[in-house]
């Protein structure tokens, strides 16, 4: 019995041990109820960087969204003859031939938007012309057309004789583009056909191929609204004429805003 008993005791104490342990760790975890901890931080629903506005497929040369240059190509030997824009297949297609026009000996072709773009995405897919002599671009403008005004611009061009390169260019307020680079490609853009987009916002433009950004720049960008325009035409009419007719193909452009 006294045995049992000072078990008893003993269970009885270590019961009470514990208990004040229990309350005691109860209380310090009270006292430390002001402190929060700090939640794993949700992750934020994303959003489609852009929201689609528009886009054109060329199944034919729509008068109210395209205006066809009939116009001299300043002191160069083309003039831009509007015969030469013309669709098939769902292709924009502008030609550059030896056949003269209004006394240029050579015959291009351009076309430009009515409609505005501003800041946003513009996506453009097309193939080149291959050929020395040749020259072709896409280009946003605040003017249409190459006179020598102060006007805002942002261009991919590209020269016949050397379609394993690009040249992105922009300006802003200036009569000359000073402010391009040129980049070598890992494909011959004469051919098949390709993506080439530009972005641009109120800080930056960049340049893109296939969904790869090429070039970027954040400094002198153009806030103006632009329209698009495509044109084809000779640098050099005795080179070019051995590789006439020369066409620049378009399927299609898009174009987005940011989502906000």
């Amino acid at each position: 019995m006294r045995h049992t008993k000072s078990w008893f005791l003993l269970l009885g104490f270590l019961m009470l041990l514990s208990c004040k342990q229990h309350k005691a760790e109860l209380q310090r975890s009270r006292s430390k109820g002001n402190t929060k901890v700090k939640s794993e931080p949700k992750e934020k629903q994303t959003k489609e960087d852009w929201h689609f506005e528009w886009s054109e497929g060329f199944e034919r040369i729509d008068a109210g969204l395209w205006t066809i240059r009939d116009w001299f190509k300043g002191d160069e030997s083309t003039a831009f003859n509007p015969v030469n824009v013309e669709t098939d297949e769902g292709h924009l297609m502008l030609t550059l031939n030896a056949e003269p026009y209004n006394d240029k000996p050579i015959s291009g072709a351009e076309i430009y938007s009515t409609r505005e773009v501003a800041f946003g995405k513009l996506e453009v897919k097309m193939r080149v012309p291959k050929g020395k002599g040749i020259a072709c671009s896409m280009v946003t403008t605040s003017l249409v057309g190459a006179e020598k005004k102060p006007h805002d611009e942002v261009s991919i061009q590209f020269k016949g004789s050397e379609t394993r390169s690009v040249f992105f260019n922009y300006f802003k307020r200036k009569e000359q583009p000073l402010n391009g680079n040129s980049y070598f490609l890992p494909f011959d853009a004469s051919d098949g056909f390709h993506i080439y987009s530009i972005e641009r916002s109120h800080r930056y433009i960049r340049w893109f191929i296939d969904g790869k950004l090429y070039y970027q720049t954040y400094e002198g960008i153009p806030g103006t609204a632009h329209r698009i325009m495509f044109s084809i035409w000779s640098s050099s009419d005795e080179a070019a004429i051995k590789n006439m007719p020369a066409v620049l193909f378009v399927d299609y452009v898009k174009y987005f805003t940011r989502n906000h």
